[in-house]
């Protein structure tokens, strides 16, 4: 039986954006500029949050990205986002950006909940964050 165990929680609340591929200009790779100050938010915002140890074992990761809601949607609840960017690259990017301060490389991830949905009508933009470690109990 897997045991998650929360280490850490964290609501975010900015426009939740994709890691966007380094770019090749000449003979140098850059990230670009919007990718760069993502990761730093966030990056900021958990340094604020967590001053333990850079856990090393397996993780899982639970996040939820909101989005703004589209005018064409109206007054409502929230609804599924199943549209560009996609949950897969959101979550690369808070996963680098977290990188070094919670643990210490995203490789140890073994578990993933995502979630990506366009707000209510009172929602803001935000990514809610829950990092666990995970441990495995065997029964007989």
């Amino acid at each position: 039986m897997m045991i998650l165990t929360t280490v850490f929680e964290m609501t975010v609340y900015t426009t939740p954006i994709p890691l966007a591929r380094p770019r090749v200009v000449g003979k140098r790779t850059y990230t670009p500029k919007r990718s760069q100050q993502a990761k730093s938010l966030l990056a900021l915002h958990a340094r604020s949050k967590y001053r333990k140890e850079i856990h090393t074992g397996p993780m899982g990761i639970s996040i939820k990205f909101i989005h703004k809601r589209p005018k064409r949607l109206g007054i409502g609840s929230r609804v599924p986002k199943s549209t560009i960017p996609d949950g897969d690259n959101l979550l690369k990017l808070v996963l680098d950006a977290l990188e070094g301060i919670i643990y210490k490389n995203d490789g140890q991830f073994c578990k993933y909940n995502v979630e990506d949905w366009y707000g209510d009508s009172e929602d803001s933009p935000q990514i809610i964050i829950t990092i666990s470690t995970v441990s495995v109990t065997h029964t007989k």
